[in-house]
């Protein structure tokens, strides 16, 4: 959960990043993306924390032996660079922003003006981190390595640079600018994963009704209950027809 001051505080960094201002003929362009610069100052304002050589790496903050990482995507190319970290007896948080509400905005590559921003018709959910956990599965055993679930509310511009006559299927994402702070989840026990059992879902239950309690395509469930299974929150049993049938755990350790 975010108390009132960690949304507000959220919501001050995004006001006073100097990377979140626009140019007058459309954004502007820097070096480090603005969304990673904020969430970089959220967790820790000291600056002489952030981007430390470390083993052969470079460490978003670092401070003693606690180490956090801000990855929006491609969990697996951190394999070994948190593996590193993990066996040198650092503590390790993997911070991962979702878009739990998104206001979309076009860029025209052109004159780089900017349309009204309309409201994104889906929402992202904590389930958004499964395939990204699934991807590291290996390395979910190890106690030190935690994950923080970022629900936020942003703003996402994309160039109108398509291949539609609209230029907007098959465009790509310029920038994502955080506005405020709706929820932070932390994964850092295995009573932790039960953010993924929706609380309607039966005791025992097949994966297709997994998916559609928790409203998430089957190849998003398949992962969730594999990883469920490894944190000890459910149990695979026996084969039903062409089925298994999953069980849930009533206590864990």
């Amino acid at each position: 959960m975010s108390g009132i001051s960690d949304r507000l505080r959220f919501e001050r960094i995004c006001k006073e990043d100097p990377l979140r201002k626009l140019t007058a003929s459309g954004i502007g362009t820097y070096k480090e993306r603005r969304l990673h610069a904020v969430l970089k100052r959220f967790f820790e304002e000291n600056e002489e924390n952030h981007e430390i050589s470390l083993l052969g790496y470079v460490v978003d903050i670092q401070d003693k032996m606690s180490i956090i990482e801000i990855q929006t995507s491609d969990f697996y190319r951190m394999k070994a660079k948190l593996k590193s970290f993990l066996d040198n007896g650092y503590t390790v948080t993997v911070v991962y922003p979702v878009a739990a509400k998104k206001w979309i905005l076009w860029v025209n590559t052109e004159d780089g003006s900017i349309t009204n921003r309309r409201k994104s018709p889906r929402d992202g959910t904590v389930f958004d981190i499964i395939p990204e956990l699934y991807s590291i599965r290996e390395l979910l055993c190890h106690k030190s390595l935690n994950f923080c679930i970022m629900l936020l509310e942003v703003e996402d511009y994309r160039l109108l640079c398509g291949y539609s006559r609209d230029k907007k299927k098959g465009s790509r994402r310029y920038e994502r600018i955080p506005l405020s702070l709706h929820e932070q989840k932390y994964l850092r026990h295995p009573s932790d994963y039960h953010i993924f059992l929706p609380e309607n879902l039966t005791d025992s239950f097949f994966a297709a009704e997994y998916a559609k309690t928790a409203k998430v395509p089957s190849s998003v469930a398949y992962k969730a209950l594999a990883i469920l299974i490894e944190k000890g929150l459910v149990r695979k049993g026996e084969k039903e027809g062409r089925e298994y049938r999953y069980h849930k755990i009533s206590s864990t350790i």
